[in-house]
């Protein structure tokens, strides 16, 4: 099944493995980016969501849900993670915060 992931920079239209099978992005924001972590996606999504309702497995994935594999500017292959923050809020939704911070 192919996924669409989506972020303010664009489209990329993936494979099962995460390899990239199209683009359509926005400038040049997203296209260093050379495939994504589907397996470790999945699994999130597995273990985060009730089994019989699993809204995650769609076909169009937020960018900041799914980590990256990217190649940076030395050439060098850099892996860029999910955004832990965003998925918590994904899930739970903005009345319950990612985090608490403490006042004085």
């Amino acid at each position: 099944m192919n996924r669409t992931i989506l972020g303010s920079h664009g489209a990329i239209v993936i494979d099962a493995t995460g390899a990239i099978v199209s683009t359509d992005l926005d400038g040049d924001e997203y296209a260093d980016i050379t495939r994504f972590n589907v397996a470790e996606f999945v699994k999130w999504c597995e273990d985060a969501a009730h089994p019989d309702d699993n809204e995650l497995l769609r076909e169009e994935v937020d960018i900041c849900l799914i980590g990256y594999w990217y190649t940076d500017a030395a050439g060098n292959e850099r892996y860029e993670a999910a955004v832990d923050e965003f998925r918590h809020t994904h899930i739970h939704g903005h009345d319950e915060p990612a985090f608490i911070e403490s006042g004085s």
